[in-house]
């Protein structure tokens, strides 16, 4: 008698997906010299507990020019939208003109109305008009994009082109 071994396959693919999760991060923080940890939501609290923003549940956030992961929750669209801070913050220094008109043009989709309302209400503490706001907006652009490609959700054609000028600003900027 063979015994028979029960499978959870949505635990199967989940420690795969927290995996490759995991070796994403690691080549992201090696290419942008960005440091990359995790913590327990206690110390997430203790850390941000004098910042502006304070910590509220996210499961993951930048600060201080580093990405923190909260608990395991290392998933593919979070990591590109916390990695994305930097290399957005690089695009705001370098050129405010072009960080600006990105902005602009992500207003102009319906997604990028949803995004705004969301931070609107999980940040009130950010100015709308803020250069940080506008970051969020951007890295949750960029998340919404990952989460869209994996899901095979269809995009407004406003949405595609402007991530792909996102896209391109991004590329030109690592050059």
């Amino acid at each position: 008698n063979i015994p028979i071994i029960p499978i959870d396959l949505n635990t199967i693919n989940q420690q795969a997906s927290k995996a490759v999760a995991e070796a994403i991060a690691s080549k992201l923080a090696a290419k942008l010299g960005v440091n990359y940890h995790n913590l327990t939501p206690e110390q997430a609290t203790e850390m941000l507990k004098n910042n502006p923003v304070p910590y509220r549940g996210e499961p993951a956030f930048f600060y201080n020019g580093a990405v923190f992961i909260v608990g395991d929750n290392v998933r593919p669209g979070i990591l590109l939208h916390e990695f994305s801070h930097p290399l957005l913050q690089g695009i705001r220094k370098t050129n405010p003109k072009l960080f600006n008109s990105l902005y602009e043009q992500l207003v102009k989709t319906e997604e990028g109305l949803g995004i705004i309302a969301y931070i609107k209400k999980a940040y009130p503490e950010l100015a709308v008009d803020s250069d940080l706001f506008k970051e969020e907006a951007l890295a949750f652009a960029m998340q919404l994009k990952s989460m869209n490609k994996l899901e095979n959700k269809v995009e407004t054609e406003g949405f595609q082109s402007f991530i792909t000028k996102l896209l391109a600003s991004l590329k030109q900027l690592l050059r």
